[in-house]
């Protein structure tokens, strides 16, 4: 996370899911700190903007979106877990949220890689 930082990385999105341990000895514990130590990754970067988000972790999709509009976001972008195919999913969200496949996630991310101001719009179309 400090190699994040110091590359200027304004989010960091993280699953990660497993056992417990002490704080002290936890490896993301200790790089969560660091990062909040150092002033990154402020909700300006995430103010306005819709964000990507990978399914899976321990956070539920709800919980993510709601991370998202509690700093200013105005919708999330869900990757699905490889072996969900192309199925789809509905949960209610607390903001706009959309799910992919991981497939399309991919292009998603190749999308971000390839422009410096990446741009994203979900249209409700009506159910």
């Amino acid at each position: 996370m400090d190699a994040a930082i110091d590359d200027g990385v304004d989010i960091l999105s993280i699953s990660i899911g497993g056992s417990t341990q002490p704080f002290y000895d936890d490896n993301i514990v200790l790089g969560e700190y660091s990062v909040t130590e150092r002033g990154s990754l402020t909700s300006p970067a995430i103010r306005g903007k819709t964000v990507l988000c990978l399914d899976g972790g321990d956070i539920p999709r709800v919980d993510k979106g709601k991370a998202v509009k509690d700093v200013g976001g105005v919708g999330t972008i869900i990757i699905n877990q490889p072996d969900y195919g192309v199925t789809k999913v509905t949960y209610a969200h607390v903001l706009l949220a959309m799910d992919v496949s991981a497939a399309d996630g991919m292009n998603f991310f190749a999308y971000m890689n390839s422009t410096t101001n990446p741009v994203a719009t979900i249209t409700f179309q009506g159910t």
